[in-house]
């Protein structure tokens, strides 16, 4: 699994998953985790809860890394849609194509 500790120590392929640089994430970052945790306590405190604050599943992932995977999934998902809806409006026929890494 890609992850932001691992990802973090090779910028180009950083920045050619995501889109951002390390410190435009890490900007990002910041600016996105005071409302995660005011948005994660008003849904743990909502009133038709049926459990306690802490309980319930925990994530397996941080903050860091959900950020991460949604960036990736943003970006690799819209160009395969983008491509896909080309190929259809120039009527070719989609070719998967496998890379090896």
């Amino acid at each position: 699994m890609i992850c932001y500790k691992v990802l973090s120590q090779k910028p180009r392929l950083f920045k050619t998953l995501i889109g951002l640089t390390c410190n435009e994430f890490d900007r990002l970052l910041q600016k996105l985790a005071p409302k995660w945790v005011e948005q994660e306590r008003e849904r743990l405190s909502r009133p038709d809860r049926q459990r306690a604050i802490d309980g319930g599943r925990k994530y397996k992932l941080g903050l860091e890394d959900l950020l991460l995977m949604t960036l990736c999934w943003l970006r690799l998902y819209l160009k395969w849609k983008l491509w896909v809806s080309f190929s259809e409006w120039t009527n070719l026929q989609p070719v998967g194509i496998l890379v090896a890494c």
